[in-house]
């Protein structure tokens, strides 16, 4: 699922951006909470841990 920042802006209501994204879910007739745990590749993980242990080098 693509959500925009055009998804996301609601000019009359300054709401916290977890809450924007469960009503733009919503208007996409998706359930409104989701996964908040990435959901990555092999690959992908692995090249995360590799810059994180340079950083922390």
């Amino acid at each position: 699922m693509t959500i925009n920042e055009e998804d996301l802006v609601i000019p009359d209501k300054p709401l916290p951006i977890l809450k924007r994204t469960g009503i733009a879910r919503e208007k996409q007739c998706k359930p409104r909470d989701f996964d908040h745990v990435a959901q990555v590749d092999d690959d992908t993980l692995n090249r995360f841990e590799t810059v994180f242990k340079k950083l922390t080098a």
